[in-house]
């Protein structure tokens, strides 16, 4: 487990214990991605519908996987 994924377990049970627990097909999805900047509080989160919350990750993820340290990444809308 990496470092990243470590502290964002551990917000996601320290938001679980302050806020209650998530419904089955709920996720917690960061308002500015950890991997742009965004930060580790509970500001930055926001229950979303777990599908919806794969379709806001998946295009992410897909652009940041080969992306190398430090590279620019641009995202737009359709």
């Amino acid at each position: 487990m990496t470092q990243c994924s470590a502290l964002e377990q551990l917000m996601g049970r320290a938001f679980q214990k302050e806020n209650g627990a998530l419904e089955p097909d709920e996720r917690l999805i960061p308002l500015q991605f950890f991997v742009t900047g965004g930060s580790y509080d509970f500001d930055n989160l926001s229950v979303k519908d777990a599908a919806v919350a794969m379709q806001i990750r998946g295009p992410v993820a897909q652009k940041i996987h080969k992306a190398p340290e430090g590279a620019t990444i641009r995202f737009g809308t359709e």
